[in-house]
């Protein structure tokens, strides 16, 4: 069967969806240090692998946490609706 692999080699990748939301500022991370948390927090229960939500760009920021940490980034496609 086929597999998926990264950097030439298999990688089950597990993940959750990103939507995006802070409580305390809506769609803006208050912080580089609350972006990576959030990621590292998250790797602790084993995951590889986000589903960026219907997003144009997230900031460079967190493009950046997310490589440096090794994450996979699965981004869907903004919807028009109507």
């Amino acid at each position: 069967g086929k597999q998926p692999h990264l950097n030439g080699k298999f990688t089950f990748l597990t993940g959750f969806l990103d939507q995006s939301w802070w409580p305390d500022g809506q769609y803006t991370a208050p912080s580089d240090d609350a972006l990576r948390f959030d990621l590292e927090a998250t790797q602790m229960f084993g995951f590889n692998m986000v589903r960026l939500h219907e997003k144009v760009k997230k900031s460079e920021r967190w493009y950046y946490n997310e490589d440096s940490l090794g994450w996979a980034v699965f981004q869907d496609m903004p919807q028009k609706y109507g």
